[in-house]
């Protein structure tokens, strides 16, 4: 029997949502699965793992956790973790613990560096990321070569009935994702963006979903707004991450405001709702979304060595959004029909990638 333990943070971001996908995906191909978190435990994220994950508290939790487990999953580079898992590790002619790290877009610490060397292998969740390690430390490229496959992440979620057409006749539905980092990199204005496509489409019904708390000024913006627009505003905070694709189905077309991303599963849970996402067009978006395809690409210089950062053009935005919420509908059905086809044919593939990595 397969035993695979996961190490993760368990909180409100992109590094635990990637985990608990990956999770489900290896429950869903019939493999036992126990996940460990090295921080607090947040809720919120998963209806299941938020009442099954075990915290780190001592040596003792990581010992039980690591203890006959065929696979050890690293979401983060702990190598005092990784060193006390070894002592109850298996290690036998037949069969030895299997250490896989999965790196995400952040800063490269030595750390960081280290647990790729001591990993036996090392998964990234997207090719962009892959290429970026590369580049990063050209002299580790050799250490690198462990990566022998790559896969772009995809959310387990089976899709039951794909999208057809509008959610309400005469009407388009637009729902924005902003995230923790939009004071910093997009700034107030992004209301003023959302206000001007209110007033020049009196058809257009909006909802924003925060991720994190904004400024007081960003409050008192929306709620002017909303007074001004009534019910054709709504603002959603609060909301669990197995909430996201049901709310993103009640909508047309989802605007993901993000400037970066440390995995992309944010995007891959949005995806398995098969509603069209419009993204600013950075690493790894296009590993998620396909201009014209499944979603509509916001060109965006890029900013940042770390970490691949969008250069947002506020302008833009509203050019491309503008654009968005008056296409006909047979057009929004065309995407709709080849996302779900998308969903299909890359959860088909990461399904496959599951059963070569850990059964085979």
């Amino acid at each position: 029997m397969l035993k695979v333990g996961i190490f993760t943070p368990y909180v409100r971001n992109e590094v635990t949502l990637a985990a608990t996908q990956f999770a489900d995906w290896l429950i869903r191909c019939g493999i036992d699965v126990v996940m460990l978190s090295s921080s607090k435990i947040e809720s919120g994220i998963h209806r299941i793992w938020d009442h099954k994950v075990r915290r780190a508290t001592n040596k003792t939790a990581i010992y039980s956790w690591a203890y006959g487990a065929t696979h050890l999953c690293w979401f983060e580079a702990d190598m005092a973790a990784l060193k006390q898992s070894q002592l109850v590790a298996i290690g036998n002619s037949k069969i030895s613990t299997q250490n896989y790290y999965f790196p995400y877009w952040a800063r490269q610490t030595d750390a960081c560096r280290h647990f790729t060397a001591c990993a036996d292998r090392v998964i990234c969740l997207n090719r962009d990321l892959f290429h970026w390690l590369c580049r990063l430390d050209p002299g580790k490229v050799r250490d690198l070569n462990k990566v022998t496959t790559y896969v772009n992440l995809m959310s387990p979620g089976r899709l039951i009935l794909a999208k057809d057409g509008k959610v309400t006749e005469g009407q388009t539905r637009l729902l924005a994702v902003l995230p923790k980092a939009t004071k910093r990199d997009l700034g107030i204005g992004v209301l003023g963006v959302f206000k001007s496509l209110l007033q020049r489409h009196p058809s257009l019904a909006m909802t924003v979903l925060i991720e994190s708390s904004l400024p007081c000024n960003y409050r008192t913006q929306l709620a002017k707004m909303r007074q001004q627009y009534g019910e054709r505003l709504s603002v959603v905070t609060g909301l669990p991450y197995y909430g996201y694709s049901d709310l993103a189905r009640q909508h047309d077309w989802v605007y993901v405001a993000n400037t970066r991303h440390l995995f992309g599963s944010l995007l891959s849970t949005l995806n398995a709702s098969s509603v069209p996402l419009v993204c600013h067009d950075l690493p790894p978006v296009g590993a998620h979304v396909g201009d014209k395809h499944n979603g509509v690409l916001i060109p965006c210089n890029l900013l940042g060595e770390e970490m691949p950062v969008a250069d947002v053009d506020l302008s833009v935005v509203f050019k491309y959004l503008d654009c968005v919420v008056s296409e006909p509908e047979i057009s929004l059905m065309a995407l709709q029909l080849t996302g779900a086809e998308y969903l299909k044919q890359r959860q088909a593939y990461f399904e496959q990638f599951i059963y070569k990595e850990f059964v085979q």
